[in-house]
């Protein structure tokens, strides 16, 4: 009897610590069990989608990481493979010790993994925010700037490293106090409240500048797409010209063999032809084309060198020639499904982060719907896989080595 009564009493401790657990978190799941099924089914599916998808980005975006755009995005994945690999597991096992568990398998949820491991889920994506804001910042600084590096490895590192450092000590404050002060429940909830409208308010600021800068960069994209149009049409215009002028150089030869024609048309609309596709093909400061960027073939833009136009007048043959070469290899000169599939994943990160957002500012009443977060963390392989070519011939590449490797042993 004594030992029951015992074990009667420290169940009852048990869930009254788990009651008072979960009461003291400000964003609790409902307690029913048909929804803590869906969230166990919503977080292993996301986890295994999270720890195949992350593994497969960071093997494609490893193999060159003295370029800072690629060590962004490496970065971004191995977080992202972190949160999939051991914070999902743990909220899985919260959501399954407050709502599931039977009273004789209850086990206190306030250990001090578990609270280190879910209170520094909202610092790890607050730095993957922070991580685009650098994505982005790179990308401006290459294509509206015309830098050929962007980004440095180095300023990059310390950008990470002062980042990270920041939400590290303001993690180890939330942690530090939430043990200080575990008996008081309200005054807990306040200091979290508080971090929770700190990571808000970071997230928005975030959110702003990340935005800005791909609409100015899609703005000067469109800008030169413009200005590359009507080029390309004075170039058109340009070979009309020429190939009249050659018309008119043959007819011009025959009257001369006959005695009758000075030349001196042929000459005129020749050195109109010369001038206008000497007008059309000069180089300018935002002039760029398409490079090969590394091992893993995505593309990156350069300066063009000056060699490749047309700087003197030339015979109509040879500017024909050069005319012609210049229009086949201005045709594309931005990397659109590279930046297209960087705006995509930001996009998709914030679209998982605003009901979260929205829920700590109290403009959303508290729901699982703020739990979608963890999306962005599982699905950005498969935005990278959908949105460039590039990304998926180099999986192919790493697959067909690997078979390769395989038979030959």
């Amino acid at each position: 009897k004594q030992t029951s009564t015992t074990l009667t009493r420290a169940s009852q401790q048990l869930r009254m610590g788990n009651t008072t657990n979960a009461q003291c978190t400000d964003h609790s799941l409902p307690e029913s069990p048909l929804v803590a099924i869906g969230s166990l089914a919503f977080y292993s599916t996301l986890g295994v989608l999270g720890l195949f998808g992350n593994i497969h980005v960071i093997l494609v975006f490893a193999s060159s990481r003295e370029k800072s755009l690629r060590f962004l995005i490496t970065v971004l994945s191995a977080m992202d493979l972190f949160i999939s690999a051991v914070v999902l597991p743990t909220d899985c096992y919260r959501v399954y010790n407050d709502y599931l568990a039977s009273k004789y398998e209850l086990k206190a949820t306030n250990h001090w993994f578990s609270t280190v491991i879910l209170s520094s889920r909202y610092a790890a994506f607050e730095m993957e925010a922070w991580i685009l804001v650098f994505i982005a910042v790179d990308r401006y600084l290459c294509i509206v700037k015309a830098s050929q590096q962007g980004l440095t490895y180095k300023k990059t590192l310390c950008a990470l490293f002062a980042a990270a450092l920041s939400l590290l000590l303001l993690e180890v404050c939330n942690v530090t106090s939430h043990y200080l002060i575990e008996d008081q429940c309200g005054l807990k909830l306040q200091l979290e409240s508080y971090l929770l409208y700190f990571y808000g308010a970071l997230g928005t600021l975030s959110v702003l500048v990340v935005m800005s800068l791909y609409i100015r960069i899609f703005t000067f994209v469109a800008s030169m797409e413009r200005r590359r149009s009507s080029k390309r049409k004075v170039t058109k215009q340009t070979l009309a010209l020429l190939s009249r002028a050659d018309e008119v150089g043959a007819t011009s030869n025959c009257g001369d063999l006959g005695g009758g024609g000075d030349g001196a048309g042929d000459k005129n609309l020749q050195g109109t032809a010369s001038y206008a596709l000497e007008t059309s093909l000069k180089p300018t400061s935002c002039s760029l084309q398409v490079t090969a960027d590394g091992p893993t073939g995505f593309n990156g833009i350069s300066e063009c060198p000056s060699s490749s136009f047309v700087s003197n007048a030339l015979p109509p043959q040879s500017a024909t020639a050069a005319a012609a070469a210049a229009a086949a290899t201005t045709e594309s000169w931005f990397p659109k499904k590279l930046a297209w599939m960087l705006f995509g994943a930001t996009v998709l990160f914030y679209g998982s982060m605003l009901p979260m957002i929205l829920i700590n500012f109290k403009l959303l009443p508290d729901s699982p719907l703020h739990r979608i977060f963890y999306l962005n963390t599982s699905l950005n392989f498969f935005v990278y896989a959908m949105m460039n070519s590039k990304f998926r011939e180099e999986l192919r590449r790493i697959y067909s080595r690997a078979c390769r490797c395989r038979c030959e042993q």
